[in-house]
């Protein structure tokens, strides 16, 4: 439409996100002195978003929804390799999942270290 690529905005994502998360591991290592539960937790949220880039840099995900239905497709530019654009896909869906349920579980744990 206004001359962008959808891989393009994907290796900028990748790029922005490899840069973000590093700076949030610095904060998270200097700024949290105890080993604690929620400093693992954002361990893991770190690394499940480095890795939502990277499949999303492999799969290039297009959305298209119609009367309830969903269709995910990988339109990456490097269609020579099918099997790398699936597992790159399927990788995609499953962190995509996980960082839901990850967002989900601070709801909670939140919820559980306010009430005591």
């Amino acid at each position: 439409m206004w001359g962008f690529d959808y891989s393009q905005g994907s290796l900028i994502s990748l790029a922005l996100s490899i840069l973000l998360n590093a700076a949030l591991l610095l904060i998270i290592l200097v700024r949290i002195d105890k080993v604690t539960s929620y400093r693992r937790f954002f361990y893991f949220y770190v690394l499940l978003d480095v890795v939502f880039s990277v499949a999303q840099y492999i799969a290039v995900p297009f959305f298209w929804s119609q009367k309830g239905l969903i269709v995910v497709v990988a339109v990456s530019k490097d269609s020579t390799n099918l099997f790398l654009m699936k597992v790159g896909l399927a990788l995609w869906m499953l962190v995509f999942m996980l960082i839901a349920i990850l967002v989900a579980a601070s709801f909670v744990y939140r919820y559980a270290a306010a009430s005591g």
